[in-house]
């Protein structure tokens, strides 16, 4: 009886996020490995970066080449090639801008063997801290709000003793044609002999990031409208600390 043995090929894998998601303005580094052998042969490595039809970096014969590389991607692209040999085929993409969002493709071949995979890349950006303005009015009070220079559109709510009341609010949302972020501003009337208890909440969901602000006024009993004392209280997230600036009441 004859014992045959059949050495079997190691799986060639590559190896990437399911999906990212990096800040405006930031360098990151989109993950991928691949597998490796016992041997290493550099000039048998193939690596080449994609965002859909785009070439973003390419390297082979053992060095990087970038003849055909898009222009949007010019001088801001490396690999590390001393970690080549462990795996390594990670991209360092510099200064992230709103238009590098999309799905990227990580393409590898050795002499194991070849495979790509695809991920999406979101980008975002932080919202700025809000800044709060106070109209006294016969009859009622305007409370609004802005921010802006956050990425993408952010969402708004607005509380009166745990009643939403953000479908009563006027709410405008623009986008800067040259750098694609967001402003947002929120108005809230109110009437003007009660005195109030407010929450405005806005978050960033890509982010994580939540700004809540708690705000109180005070109304007093009989007096005129221009005479009207309003009582900002404020109450600071620890995420995100910042000032609530409110100018003179008129």
């Amino acid at each position: 009886m004859v014992n045959l043995l059949i050495a079997t090929k190691p799986e060639f894998k590559v190896t990437v996020p399911s999906s990212m998601v990096v800040t405006l303005g930031q360098p990151v580094v989109l993950p991928c490995s691949f597998s490796v052998g016992n041997v290493w042969q550099p000039e048998s490595i193939v690596i080449t970066w994609q965002r859909g039809l785009e070439v973003v970096h390419s390297f082979y014969y053992n060095r990087d080449q970038l003849k055909h590389q898009n222009p949007h991607y010019v001088k801001r692209t490396s690999l590390y090639q001393s970690e080549m040999q462990k795996g390594n085929a990670s991209l360092r993409l510099e200064n992230v801008t709103i238009e590098d969002r999309g799905e990227y493709i990580c393409s590898v071949s050795s002499q194991l063997g070849g495979g790509r995979k695809i991920f999406p890349l979101k980008v975002a950006a932080l919202y700025s801290e809000p800044v709060l303005q106070f109209s006294v009015q016969p009859g009622s009070v305007k409370v609004l709000l802005t921010s802006g220079g956050g990425f993408p559109a952010p969402t708004l709510s607005w509380l009166q003793d745990h009643e939403d009341l953000t479908n009563s609010t006027e709410t405008r949302l623009t986008q800067d044609t040259l750098s694609g972020l967001y402003n947002v501003s929120s108005t809230l009337t109110l009437k003007e002999n009660s005195n109030a208890t407010l929450s405005f909440i806005l978050r960033n969901e890509e982010l994580k990031q939540e700004i809540r602000r708690n705000i109180s006024l005070l109304f007093g009993d009989g007096l005129p409208a221009a005479q009207l004392e309003l009582e900002l209280q404020q109450e600071l997230e620890p995420k995100l600390s910042g000032r609530l600036v409110p100018p003179p009441v008129w």
